[in-house]
């Protein structure tokens, strides 16, 4: 089996510590972890990773911005597949699972995936042209959402790396999908918490947001 690099956007410091022991457990020894240019906490992230089994750990200074997922365009990953994740969706999936996923469809690349929830807070019109059919007052939406996290195998990261930076994930699956790329996703199950969003859960548009302790 080829190695497994991952490549950990370190945007959310906060729970930078989950995800490197999450992908520790996978069984990934090979870690990148991506700076931003206006990131003044280095510090903190190498105290966060002391007590972690030996890992082979490089730092990725972003000198200028380039986006969510352009650093995978800069990074030496070689032929190995490659994890890209993030440090601050707060989500304990099962990488393992993922990672096997992945190797048993064979595809270019495969996403991590779950269902939000959002509850509409005016009401909800079905119409036939302009003619009104039915009206549902707070009727609840289900999106598909992209968990933030995904295996990328050699053909996905040519693609990587001929795009110009910055850019971020949708523009990167774009181009994977206008390159034929073979793309799929996995729904986890697993409850996906992001940061704190205090207008939509003020106006009751989504699933109540689960505040985390900042640290």
């Amino acid at each position: 089996m080829p190695q497994i690099h991952a490549v950990i956007q370190a945007g959310g410091v906060t729970l930078l510590g989950q995800r490197v022991q999450q992908i520790v457990e996978a069984g990934i020894r090979r870690l990148t972890v991506v700076v931003g240019p206006h990131h003044s906490r280095r510090a903190r992230l190498l105290r966060l990773l002391t007590l972690l089994p030996p890992v082979e750990l490089e730092f990725f200074d972003e000198r200028a911005a380039l986006g969510d997922a352009g650093a995978l365009a800069e990074i030496d990953t070689g032929d190995d597949e490659v994890l890209l994740c993030f440090a601050d969706p707060a989500i304990d999936l099962d990488l393992a699972k993922l990672i096997s996923v992945h190797r048993e469809r064979r595809q270019d690349a495969t996403l991590a995936s779950h269902y939000e929830h959002h509850q509409l807070a005016p009401g909800e019109l079905r119409v036939d042209g302009d003619t009104v059919r039915g009206y549902q007052e707070r009727s609840r939406k289900e999106f598909l959402i992209c968990s933030g996290m995904a295996m990328l195998e050699a053909r996905a990261m040519a693609v990587a790396r001929a795009l110009p930076r910055p850019y971020g994930v949708a523009e990167l699956l774009r181009a994977m999908l206008e390159a034929d790329c073979c793309v799929t996703h996995w729904v986890h199950g697993t409850r996906w918490i992001v940061d704190d969003d205090e207008e939509r859960a003020g106006l009751g548009y989504s699933d109540p947001v689960i505040r985390r302790q900042a640290g």
